[in-house]
This record gives C-alpha cells, structure tokens and sequence, in this order.
C-alpha cells in the first residue's frame, strides 16, 4: 500500500505519524529522564519484545506521554519515511482539551475509538485526570464516563463535554 499509493509515495519536507493505543503512561516534565523510559513504561503496561518504546512532549500539560508501538510497524514506516516522527493519539488528545479549557474553564474530553475511549477532564488550563477505558456496549462506556463525574464531582450543567472519535449516533 505504502509503495502503490502516489500520495504516499511523493518526498516530504516532514512526516508524521500517529499510533492510537491504550499503552501510553504520563510523566511529570520535572522528572522525566530518558534513560527510564522503559522503566515508566512497564511500571503500567507490558512490553512485548516486539513492541519498542517513543515519547513526546505535551507542551500543554508540562508531561511526557510515554508509549509503545510495534517494532514491525516502526521499522515498516522509517523504511518508507526515514525522517518520520512517531506520535501516540493522546498527545494531540491532551494538547486540544487541555487548550479548548484555558478560554472555557472546566472542560470534559471524549476520544472514542472501536473498544476503548480516552477521557480528560481539565480545569482552566490544568489537565486533572487522563485514563481510557475498555468497553463492550453502551452501558460501560456510560458507566465510566458517570464514574468520573461523580467522583470528581464535577457538573454537568456547567461542565463542557466535547466528544469525537468513532461514534454513532
């Protein structure tokens, strides 16, 4: 695919590329080192022998986003892009929310996917809470989503939600 799509096949001045999982952990900036990138990985998720480890900045959210993508797709897309860079979904996630709270103070994010959905809950420019969550039907994805507003006891009258992704109606 990579090699018979004419758009994919043309030189850019950069490339980048996006990962969507749930293996991604947050580190405090302060206390980031690079050298324990593994160790702030697997200190939340497994690591395969086949899965290699990247990392970006959340300039909003003053953290490191730590997580994992698989060797066989890493390789596949430096063969083809050698300038590329890898990026995890809650990266951009993150940012957008955390910037969508800073003009309207308390602010809920939503980023559905297949099985699983990312949610924040920010604060004026502050990133509160950030987790996914697996689900099966409606009811769990409701669950969590409730869960998280009444334990953060947070309004819903007052509170933003902004929810994207894979949806349906």
């Amino acid at each position: 695919f990579l090699n018979k799509d004419s758009f994919l096949s043309k030189n850019y001045k950069s490339v980048n590329f996006m990962y969507s999982s749930r293996k991604s952990t947050l580190v405090p900036y302060e206390l980031f080192d690079k050298k324990m990138l593994k160790s702030y990985f697997t200190f939340v998720h497994n690591l395969s022998e086949l899965e290699e480890i990247h990392f970006n900045r959340l300039t909003k959210a003053d953290a490191i986003n730590v997580f994992s993508i698989p060797s066989e797709i890493t390789t596949l897309m430096v063969n083809h892009f050698p300038e590329l860079r890898f990026h995890h979904q809650a990266t951009a996630f993150l940012d957008n929310t955390i910037a969508k709270s800073e003009t309207e103070s308390h602010v809920v994010g939503i980023m559905c996917y297949k099985k699983y959905f990312d949610i924040a809950v920010c604060n004026s420019g502050k990133l509160f809470l950030y987790n996914n969550f697996e689900f099966q039907n409606e009811n769990d994805f409701v669950y969590h989503i409730v869960n998280i507003y009444q334990q953060l006891k947070i309004s819903d009258t007052s509170t933003k939600l902004y929810l994207s992704g894979d949806i349906d109606k």
